[in-house]
């Protein structure tokens, strides 16, 4: 199933993936593509989150709840602070030529959070499940 800012609601209601086993992320840095691994530990089933257009992730990794690498949960989240960022600068300059600030309204942005506490946040135009 394919998401992006016009359907990202349709992501939060029909996607699940609590308990699912983190396994690592992969990031295609030419096509700016990232690719988040889970794994299904009950059917031992692995199902793979392509993110496409990714404008900006990070990742903080703090075990606040103490170890653990399972998916708390992962949504789109209606407001976020980076991507709000970048329409100011981009508000403010003019002069980023760059194509990924193009149609800016079109990105959204995912959150990945683990039962450690620690938080993935990636800013995208599209995801593929």
């Amino acid at each position: 199933m394919n998401y992006n800012s016009s359907t990202k609601k349709d992501f939060n209601k029909n996607e699940y993936f609590h308990d699912y086993s983190f396994l690592g992320i992969s990031y295609d840095y030419l096509n700016r593509n990232l690719t988040i691994h889970l794994r299904n530990d009950n059917t031992n089933k692995c199902r793979d989150i392509l993110i496409n257009s990714v404008l900006y992730f990070d990742m903080q990794s703090c075990e606040f709840w103490n170890p653990g690498r399972y998916v708390y949960h992962i949504w789109i989240e209606d407001d976020c602070s980076v991507l709000d960022e970048y329409i100011t600068l981009l508000n403010r300059d003019l002069s980023f030529s760059s194509h990924n600030f193009k149609n800016i309204q079109e990105y959204m942005c995912v959150i990945l959070k683990l039962n450690s506490g620690d938080e993935f946040r990636i800013i995208c135009k599209e995801i593929i499940v």
